[in-house]
């Protein structure tokens, strides 16, 4: 196994470890809702047409 494919183990772990713990848009949690930066970058997509 390469470097590169242990680092992507090892991130998906933490990934499903995470998510499996909190709940996203839970009031009160810091995942409650997206960061500025975040919905920024999305009308940016939207604007260009890269909406999906």
């Amino acid at each position: 196994m390469s470097r590169l494919d242990l680092f992507r183990k090892e991130e998906k772990k933490y990934n499903d470890y995470f998510y499996e713990k909190y709940k996203l848009f839970e009031e009160g949690s810091w995942l409650y809702k997206p960061v500025k930066v975040v919905l920024d970058f999305f009308l940016i997509l939207k604007i260009g047409g890269y909406w999906i």
